[in-house]
């Protein structure tokens, strides 16, 4: 029997749960989305934290110390925000390694460097997840607002 649609029942009964799938994806993606975007923020703050925690340390040793009073220190961390120095690890190294040779000594410990290196590449596979799952739930939401509207 057909009604004024002209579908059969069952086929109205295919779409619909076919659209409530759709939507139950479209609000898994939202949740799963936003979950990203929390644990993102939360390396990032740790990051940000290890980062002037170092910066701490470095201007504390060079405090004083007639050797170092003309280095740049990190300048690259301290003149760039936190988005800048983020980016910049390898050169904040460089320069970290550099002054702990001047001083003969040890700032920032081999555990500190791999930690922090291991969470600035965990941070960048959250944001590409984040980035991925951001345009895939944006492609399914223009989907269904061109398929009813």
């Amino acid at each position: 029997m057909a009604n004024v649609s002209g579908w059969t029942e069952s086929q109205s009964e295919t779409i619909l749960l076919a659209i409530l799938g759709y939507i139950i994806v479209l609000l898994l993606l939202i949740a799963i989305h936003r979950k990203g975007l929390k644990k993102y923020k939360k390396i990032h703050e740790d990051l940000i934290l290890s980062y002037d925690t170092m910066r701490y340390k470095v201007a504390r040793a060079q405090y004083g110390n007639p050797a170092l009073q003309d280095n740049k220190g990190i300048s690259t961390a301290i003149e760039g925000d936190h988005k800048d120095y983020l980016v910049n690890t390898k050169a904040i190294k460089q320069e970290i390694l550099s002054i702990e040779q001047k001083l003969g000594q040890e700032i920032i410990s081999t555990e500190q460097w791999i930690t922090i290196e291991q969470q600035a590449k965990k941070k960048n596979r959250i944001m590409t997840c984040v980035e991925i799952i951001g345009r895939v739930t944006t492609i399914l939401t223009v989907g269904i607002y061109k398929l009813f509207w």
